[in-house]
């Protein structure tokens, strides 16, 4: 394969590549439905005096 042909194909892999992240980027979900439940991921916890 010559240069010309060696640029073209890894210029088409990346137009290829940019229109896939472009098309997953515009179909993915809106986020989490109204009324489901989120947090932060954070587990919080205050101690107690209470032992068993």
């Amino acid at each position: 394969m010559d240069k010309m042909k060696r640029h073209l194909v890894w210029w088409g892999a990346g137009i290829l590549v940019a229109v896939a992240a472009i098309a997953w980027w515009m179909l993915r979900p809106a986020g989490i439905p109204e009324g489901f439940a989120a947090s932060n991921g954070r587990i919080e916890s205050h101690r107690s005096g209470y032992c068993h």
